[in-house]
């Protein structure tokens, strides 16, 4: 990487600090100056209930407040100092991302220069910089994600569990990591290897499950389930019901009629205003649940590869995918790349594959959404394109994978 040469070692995380404060401030001129806002709504959203926690009102009054109330509270200073405040917390938590890359790829036996040059694939991402200066805060679900990983593979499993325990609060999907991560500390503990492969393939499969009731196992499960509990129990005594309700239960059912590239699209803009929408956002769970736990069963013992892949099926299959999702999964991808052989012509075909997808997605979504044009047809196909391109990519990327395991 020509970049990373120039910039050396010490250069990268500057750059990727300088990158994220540069596009703030340009995200805030253009706020002013544009009739498009760069600021993502959620952020305003958050904003607004942060000012509502000031003034000793609750997050919940603030329409639309879907998340935990220390997301509110973390925002505080946006009140108390700059509306920017936020976006810098989230532009910090890309840069741990990028370090719990490069600590994971280091494990994994790469010298720490190319560990960082395969970071850098995060820390230097356009998408990734987009995302956090606009104010989401999937960088700091993503770094709680990559740390509980990382935490694991070093043997450390009480920051693991809190880890874990905290960002299930927070966005409460990463509960589907909660089998393999199990597994794993499973099959750790039986062969008495951490932070490694199992080579030899001497833990058998029906051992591993077996084992899942000794220590190591329960006593994760014990920590992050005392973390979890005593911040979703504190958020329930200060806001009762409307913490339940809003942060909790209405993801279960959340289907999203608009700015939705799921395959399932289609259907709920058809049901959306139908008593019985809700079936739809449960039933939704049933493929994803099966292709999890197979998932977790087969591919545990290789934890960073089994979070990507639970990643991306999860991703891929939810009733709900937005633009922001993309990030879930993609910053994992570092940790595979070492190991991908697709080659130069597969990896620009199935590139570009996906782009055109893409493309034709957003093309009928802003004439179907800004424009109000009877073109619901052609955004349905680029849905189920869009599905059958991520399928075919991450298919591809598993295949290329075996080769070189």
């Amino acid at each position: 990487m020509m970049v990373f040469s120039w910039l050396g070692r010490d250069g990268i995380y500057p750059l990727a600090l300088a990158a994220r404060i540069l596009f703030i401030v340009f995200g805030e001129w253009q706020d002013k100056s544009l009739s498009i806002p760069y600021t993502d709504v959620d952020y305003e959203v958050i904003s607004d209930a942060a000012q509502l926690v000031v003034d000793g009102s609750s997050p919940y009054d603030r329409a639309t407040f879907r998340y935990s109330p220390l997301l509110a509270y973390l925002l505080v200073p946006n009140v108390l100092l700059h509306r920017c405040w936020g976006k810098l917390l989230f532009s910090a938590a890309d840069l741990v991302v990028g370090k719990c890359l490069q600590s994971i790829l280091t494990r994994n036996g790469l010298p720490p220069g190319r560990s960082l040059q395969y970071a850098s694939l995060w820390l230097l991402n356009p998408l990734s910089i987009n995302v956090s200066t606009r104010g989401s805060f999937d960088a700091l679900t993503s770094a709680l994600v990559l740390g509980t990983t990382s935490a694991l593979l070093q043997g450390s499993l009480g920051w693991a569990a809190v880890a874990f325990g905290l960002v299930v609060h927070l966005r409460v999907y990463p509960i589907i990591y909660a089998p393999a991560f199990a597994l794993y500390l499973a099959r750790s503990s039986l062969a008495g290897w951490y932070g490694g492969a199992d080579p030899t393939g001497v833990v058998k499969s029906s051992a591993v499950w077996i084992n899942l009731v000794s220590r190591r196992p329960l006593l994760f499960a014990l920590l992050s389930a005392s973390t979890f509990l005593a911040c979703t129990s504190a958020c329930a005594w200060a806001y009762g019901l409307d913490f339940v309700r809003h942060a909790l239960l209405y993801h279960l059912t959340r289907t999203d009629n608009r700015h939705n590239y799921s395959i399932y699209w289609y259907w709920i803009y058809l049901d959306y205003g139908a008593p019985h929408r809700w079936l739809l956002g449960l039933a939704a769970f049933i493929p994803q649940a099966m292709m999890l736990m197979v998932s977790a069963a087969l591919l545990h013992g290789d934890l960073a590869l089994c979070v990507f892949v639970q990643t991306a099926l999860f991703v891929i299959f939810n009733k709900v995918f937005t633009g922001q999702y993309f990030t879930w999964f993609l910053c994992l991808v570092p940790l595979l790349a070492p190991r991908l052989a697709l080659g130069t012509k597969m990896t620009f075909v199935l590139l570009g594959s996906w782009v055109c997808t893409l493309l034709w997605w957003l093309f009928a979504a802003w004439n179907v959404e800004m424009q109000g044009r009877n073109m619901y047809l052609a955004l349905w196909v680029g849905s189920v394109s869009m599905f059958a391109t991520n399928v075919v990519v991450l298919n591809a990327c598993l295949h290329a994978l075996v080769r070189v395991v």
